[in-house]
């Protein structure tokens, strides 16, 4: 009873408490930055596959609107975009699964 102040709290308990919550909240934001195990890898593999696949039917997609004779424009510029989307993420993923593999 000697250590309490007139409000009823201990003098260092909310300093005590606001540490402590930053501690715990630094330690749950960097989690997901060191959870890079076996399941990421495969993940990120996969994703990689799954672009390839796409890229090659865009490809194909967009080799048939060229070879048309009568060539929809709108149809091609889809197909680029496509392809350009595709190739963006398997960069990103490739990127991914390096930084996770050097760890």
């Amino acid at each position: 009873m000697l250590n309490r102040t007139t409000n009823g709290t201990r003098p260092f308990g909310k300093l005590l408490n606001k540490i402590a919550g930053g501690i715990l909240l630094a330690a749950t934001c960097s989690l997901p930055a060191l959870s890079s195990g076996p399941r990421d890898v495969r993940r990120d593999a996969r994703d990689i596959r799954h672009d390839t696949r796409d890229i090659r039917h865009d490809r194909r997609d967009l080799r048939k609107d060229l070879q048309h004779p009568y060539k929809n424009h709108a149809d091609i510029r889809t197909d680029r975009r496509d392809l350009r989307h595709d190739r963006r993420d398997r960069r990103r993923d490739a990127r991914d699964l390096n930084r996770d593999v050097s760890r």
